[in-house]
């Protein structure tokens, strides 16, 4: 079963290294459909030197696309399967790149934000490669500088979904220290204090995340993701009156897409902290696949000799 801690804007999905770099841009300029179909076709020599050509004669859009494009060449040059994570999570193999590739890459996302300080993809492809390179203090260090560039809420569930990547890659504390830049930048945000403490919670320090936790569902009581964290923190301290309370706030509120699962959810809280089977089934019943209705399973028939 998914850990039932909720994170605001988890879902998220990273482009494969043939494919290129511009992680949140489709290729609508001539110049960023002409390198994307030589990308697809994993023609690195024919991208490089279209590239190459804008970067040193082209247009001011030909070069801002140049050097997305030579990152992207670097990098598909230079992967390599990588490990992600840390503790009993650290076997998980992703993809990766070359120290060279790196360094080769940043260079020219740098150069490209220099020439286009707003342009989005530049700033999440940096973001990616940080990310994925470990290069932890570099990664936080580039977050602020990005914030402090492109200041506008509307790019709040961007930055949401990428610490929400890297948690949920395994890397908790990595993640804490981007949502504290992220809490600087915007503060009193119910969705980066909630994730502040999803991020102690999916650690096990419940004690540690419940004052975030309280503090989003505060600013936030008729979310259903904070209102349902809370609940599930106070079942994990053995605060089953309050988990009740606000698990039953939860699921009340208007529906979103994980509506079902909180319910199910719910009724095995009903039938193993309140302990009140026929309740629990009755819900598993309306809520749950059958594989998961523990409440409605019928006793084992001693077999007869």
């Amino acid at each position: 079963m998914k850990f039932p801690v909720l994170a605001h804007a988890a879902a998220v999905c990273f482009v494969a290294l043939s494919a290129p770099l511009a992680l949140a841009q489709v290729a609508a300029t001539p110049e960023a459909k002409a390198w994307h179909a030589l990308s697809d076709k994993k023609d690195l020599a024919g991208a490089e030197k279209l590239c190459s050509g804008w970067e040193k004669s082209g247009t001011h859009a030909q070069q801002v696309e140049a050097e997305k494009c030579l990152a992207n060449v670097e990098l598909a040059r230079g992967r390599q399967a990588s490990v992600k994570g840390s503790g009993v999570d650290a076997a998980s193999v992703g993809p990766g790149f070359s120290p060279q590739a790196i360094d080769k890459a940043l260079a020219h996302l740098n150069r490209g934000l220099a020439l286009a300080p707003a342009d989005i993809s530049l700033h999440k492809g940096r973001l990616f490669v940080l990310g994925l390179s470990g290069r932890d203090a570099a990664l936080t260090a580039a977050l602020d500088d990005t914030l402090t560039k492109l200041p506008s809420p509307d790019y709040l569930p961007d930055w949401l979904r990428y610490t929400a990547q890297i948690g949920a890659s395994g890397d908790a504390k990595e993640a804490l220290k981007l949502l504290a830049v992220l809490d600087k930048h915007f503060p009193d945000s119910h969705e980066v204090i909630g994730n502040i403490g999803t991020m102690y919670n999916i650690q096990g320090l419940w004690s540690q995340g419940l004052p975030y936790t309280k503090r989003a569902a505060e600013l936030a009581p008729k979310d259903t993701i904070d209102t349902w964290n809370l609940g599930w923190a106070y079942m994990h301290l053995g605060e089953i009156k309050l988990a009740d309370e606000w698990m039953q706030k939860s699921i009340a509120l208007p529906g979103d897409d994980q509506g079902s699962e909180r319910r199910c959810l719910y009724a095995h809280f009903v039938g193993r902290d309140l302990k009140q089977k026929p309740r629990a089934c009755a819900m598993e019943r309306r809520s749950c696949a059958v594989p998961d209705r523990y409440d409605c399973s019928a006793p084992t028939i001693p077999h007869k000799k």
